[in-house]
């Protein structure tokens, strides 16, 4: 994992309307995808995690006809709760 991963993710340089070729040109390969609906889910991990919280301390970035439209643990969960999708892994 790249260092930048979560130092990129909290000085904004990811935003919405990027598109999916930015976000892994800025932050590298995810270490998750997951498909909730039409919404790609991309997760990073930032470096600081501990193990026990290693789930809830994923970053995650929501991608949608390959731009990304929201960030973040609550964008995430209004996606999965407004879609009523049952999410699945891709990676």
């Amino acid at each position: 994992m790249r260092f930048s991963q979560s130092s990129t993710l909290a000085a904004g340089k990811i935003r919405l309307g990027m598109s999916r070729g930015d976000v892994i040109g800025h932050l590298g390969p995810p270490q998750k995808i997951e498909t909730v609906g039409t919404t790609e889910f991309f997760f990073y991990t930032p470096v600081w995690y501990i193990l026990p919280l290693f789930v809830s301390s994923q970053n995650p970035v929501a991608i949608r006809d390959g731009r990304v439209v929201g960030m973040g643990q609550s964008d995430y969960d209004n996606i999965r709760r407004t879609t009523g999708s049952i999410p699945g892994n891709r990676l």
